[in-house]
């Protein structure tokens, strides 16, 4: 991958880590939570469709990986739009600051 393609994606989840944090801080305002939810729900199809390509150069193993933890994703998006709450947010909001520092890490 393009080294300005990770860092983009790396501000892509970074931005989606933000923004579910605050829906996280403020529960009650369901309009923002479910608009950080679809939000981070739309970054990860992207994900999905990237690594599902044969252009992708990702390892085999990688993609797998990735793919089945967008999978978890999407079970955990699902969850927390049915049952609101701070602490089912907790987890989208690790993953998507994993995967920011991941590509902000990557060697140049």
């Amino acid at each position: 991958m393009h080294l300005r393609a990770a860092r983009a994606e790396g501000m892509a989840f970074a931005d989606a880590a933000h923004k579910l944090d605050r829906a996280r801080r403020n529960v009650d305002d369901y309009v923002a939570y479910a608009d950080a939810l679809r939000r981070n729900q739309i970054l990860w199809t992207v994900m999905q469709a990237d690594v599902s390509t044969e252009e992708n150069r990702l390892p085999a193993g990688l993609k797998k990986k990735i793919l089945a933890l967008s999978l978890y994703v999407d079970k955990q998006t699902i969850n927390a739009l049915v049952q609101p709450g701070a602490a089912v947010l907790d987890p989208l909001i690790a993953i998507n600051k994993a995967m920011a520092e991941a590509q902000f890490t990557k060697p140049e």
